[in-house]
C-alpha cells in the first residue's frame, strides 16, 4: 500500500460500493430510481449510463480501510454502503434547504425534477440506506444487529444536527441562542458524527469492547470537527480559483459560522451593533462584506478558527495514536488528517 496519496487510497476503498450502490438503486423503471442514481453520479439526466464525479466516498471508504486492517472488508460493505447512501440523501434534502442549483458541477436534483420530487427521492433513500444494513453478510448476527443500531443512533444524531443548523439560521446574530458553543454543537452532530460513524463501525463489526469503538470514534468525530472548521475557513477567506466557490460566499449568504459568531461576541458594542445591522440586511453587496471582513480582522477571527481547527486535529491525531490499528493504515490515516487540515490554514491560501 502506498502511502504517499491518502485521497486516492480512501477514494479506491470508497469506490468499492459503486457497484452495489448501482445495483442497490436500480429497482423497477421509476425514473425516482433515475434521479437517485444521477445524484450519485451513475448517469446523466437521462439516466443513461455515464462517468460523473461522484464525489470523495471518504465515508465509505474511511469505513472500508479501517475493516480491511481487521480482516472484515466484505462483510463491511453493507454498512459503508448505508453510510454513503444517507449522505447523499442528507445532501438531496440540503440543495432544496439552500436553494444549491449545481452540486459537483452538475444541476441539483431539484433543480431538473422540481422540489417535490427531490423531496420524495431523498425520503425513498434514506429508506435504501436502512434497508442496506439488512443485506446478508458472514458477520455474525449479534454483532450486525449491534451495528445497526450505532448506526441509526448516528444517523438521528445528523437529524438533530440539521434542526439546530435550520434554528441557528432562522435567528437573529444577537439572539442570546447563537453562541460558539450551540454552533459547535451544531457542527457536531450534523456533519461530524457520521464520519464517527463510518470509523466506529468495523471494531463493532469485530466485536471489540467499547473502549476500542470509542478511540476509533473519537478519531473521526474530530477529524470530522476539523475538517468542518477549515471549510468554514475557506468559505470565507479561500481563494475561488483553489476553493471553486465564490470567496467570503459565506459572508454573501450571511451563514452564522464560528467567526461570525465570534466576532460578534468580541467586539466593541458600536461594532457588534454594526455586524447585527449588516446581517439583517436581506443582501450584502461587494462594500458590505469588505466591512464585515474589516469587523472580523478586530478581532482575529481568523485566526481564532485555525486555533480551533488545529485543536479538533490534535486531538483526533492523539486519539489515532491511541488505536489498535496497524501502523500502515495508521499512516494513511495521519496523511489524510495533514491532506483534508493543512497544519497552517491560514498559510494554506
Amino acid at each position: 500500500m502506498k502511502q504517499n496519496d491518502p485521497l486516492r487510497i480512501i477514494g479506491e476503498y470508497g469506490a468499492r460500493i459503486d457497484a452495489p450502490a448501482r445495483a442497490f438503486l436500480t429497482r423497477g423503471d421509476y425514473a425516482l430510481y433515475g434521479m437517485m442514481r444521477y445524484f450519485m453520479g451513475y448517469t446523466d439526466a437521462h439516466f443513461k449510463a455515464s462517468v460523473h464525479t461522484v464525489g470523495k466516498r471518504v465515508r465509505p471508504g474511511l469505513l472500508l480501510l479501517v475493516a480491511d486492517s481487521y480482516g472484515l472488508l466484505k462483510e463491511a460493505l453493507p454498512a459503508a454502503l448505508s453510510v454513503e447512501l444517507f449522505h447523499n440523501f442528507t445532501l438531496i434534502h440540503d440543495d432544496i434547504i439552500d436553494h444549491d442549483e449545481l452540486r459537483r458541477g452538475r444541476p441539483t436534483v431539484w433543480k431538473l425534477w422540481g422540489i417535490d420530487h427531490a423531496i420524495n427521492t431523498g425520503d425513498a433513500q434514506l429508506i435504501l440506506a436502512l434497508r442496506a444494513l439488512e443485506e446478508k453478510t458472514q458477520a455474525p448476527l449479534e454483532r450486525m444487529a449491534a451495528l445497526r443500531t450505532r448506526l441509526l443512533d448516528r444517523y438521528l444524531e445528523v437529524g438533530e444536527g440539521q434542526y439546530l443548523d435550520l434554528a441557528l439560521a432562522a435567528a437573529k446574530l444577537r439572539d442570546p441562542s447563537v453562541t460558539e458553543e450551540a454552533y459547535l454543537v451544531m457542527v457536531g452532530k450534523k456533519t461530524a458524527k457520521l464520519i464517527r460513524a463510518a470509523t466506529e463501525a468495523a471494531p463493532i463489526l469485530a466485536g471489540r469492547n467499547e473502549d476500542v469503538v470509542m478511540m476509533l470514534g473519537d478519531f473521526g468525530e474530530n477529524l470530522g470537527m476539523a475538517y468542518q472548521l477549515y471549510d468554514d475557513w475557506q468559505g470565507i477567506w479561500g481563494v475561488s480559483e483553489k476553493t471553486g466557490k465564490k470567496s467570503a460566499g459565506d459572508i454573501y449568504e450571511r451563514k452564522k459560522t464560528l467567526p461570525v459568531i465570534y466576532a460578534h461576541e468580541h467586539l466593541a458594542s458600536a461594532d457588534t451593533r454594526r455586524l447585527e445591522a449588516l446581517y439583517a440586511r436581506v443582501s450584502l453587496n461587494e462594500t458590505a462584506v469588505a466591512e464585515i471582513l474589516e469587523l472580523f480582522a478586530k478581532t482575529d477571527a481568523q485566526k481564532v478558527l485555525e486555533r480551533y481547527a488545529m485543536r479538533y486535529k490534535e486531538q483526533a491525531m492523539q486519539a489515532l495514536t491511541l488505536t489498535e490499528l496497524p501502523a500502515p493504515t495508521k499512516m494513511v490515516l495521519e496523511q489524510l488528517a495533514h491532506t483534508l487540515v493543512p497544519d497552517s490554514i491560514t498559510e494554506s491560501r
